[in-house]
């Protein structure tokens, strides 16, 4: 486990890089990264099931999409296991289940995925018609770290923000962590994102290395970083915080879906926003933009809210 801060963009990697128990074999390990909260990130779990299903299936099939439950919190400082079933492989498509387990968890699952994969086909009907919001440009944004600088003496959530990033995220969005968002009930969640120039090196390296599709990596880095902006509209909207005393907010399901190939070389625009809250629990909607416009993936997040 990293024992700092925010991981680097090289331990992001490292993390993904899911293991074989044995030659052959179905069943993957893994560690966690820090993060405040001592329990395992939802975006973690997210790219490692993604890359664990894929060393099951054809190099040539990358995930078209994942649906998944957060069961319970995993803790960070203890090994994951992945159990991966393959449940189908047909001409174009292949399907696997992954469930994820801690031994001091018990036999229950902490997360459980069901992830399709897709051969590249010729497409009858190719478009992107959800609508880029107009923002400022990613030099005019500054980066996420800047922000909690003043604050790093008194927040680990401060200090966790304004150390080392895997991603060079540029937040237009006022960031929750310093308190609800002014704008209220017509605020989004916008932020532009990508690997940092300084960085790109790691993951040629680490997609050779690891025998993986540069492209499967990056929807699994994309994945990773999902998690970050998928449940936060739904606070935006409502007027909250993640700084509440006493509010409870968990993250109870995820699914995502990969559009068309997409290098985070390149800048890319985070547009999320909600389209209801009820029975305590609030649902946020994403689409991932290129600067040219075109729609890469969509994931949607709803989660738990009680204040």
């Amino acid at each position: 486990m990293n024992k700092g801060y925010l991981a680097s963009f090289e331990q992001v990697l490292s993390a993904i890089d899911v293991q074989p128990l044995a030659r052959q074999s179905d069943t993957f390990l893994a560690e966690s990264l820090y993060i405040p909260t001592k329990r395992v990130y939802g975006g973690q779990f997210l790219s490692q099931s993604l890359i664990a299903a894929a060393r099951t299936t054809s190099e040539y099939r990358l995930p078209s999409s994942l649906h998944a439950y957060f069961l319970k919190g995993g803790v960070i400082e203890e090994e994951l296991r992945f159990e991966v079933q393959r449940l189908r492989d047909g001409v174009t498509f292949s399907h696997r289940e992954v469930s994820v387990y801690q031994d001091s968890q018990g036999q229950k699952p902490l997360f459980k995925a069901m992830v399709s994969f897709h051969e590249e086909e010729v497409s009858s009907v190719d478009f992107s018609a959800a609508k880029m919001p107009q923002t400022p440009a990613p030099k005019e944004v500054r980066i996420i770290g800047e922000a909690f600088q003043r604050y790093t003496k008194t927040s680990e959530w401060a200090r966790y923000f304004a150390s080392n990033m895997p991603f060079e995220i540029r937040p237009i969005s006022p960031s929750l962590f310093l308190g609800e968002d002014p704008a209220g009930e017509h605020a989004q969640e916008l932020a532009w994102v990508r690997i940092r120039p300084e960085d790109v090196a790691f993951l040629e390296e680490f997609s050779a290395r690891a025998g993986l599709n540069e492209q499967l990596v990056q929807r699994a880095l994309l994945a990773f970083l999902s998690d970050q902006f998928a449940f936060s509209p739904a606070l935006r909207k409502g007027g909250l915080s993640w700084l509440i005393k006493g509010a409870q907010y968990v993250s109870l399901d995820h699914a995502q879906y990969f559009h068309r190939d997409f290098d985070l070389r390149s800048w890319h625009l985070v547009s999320g926003d909600s389209p209801a809250a009820a029975n305590a629990r609030g649902l946020g909607v994403a689409h991932v933009f290129t600067q040219e416009g075109e729609t890469v993936s969509t994931f949607t997040q709803e989660g738990l809210i009680r204040v």
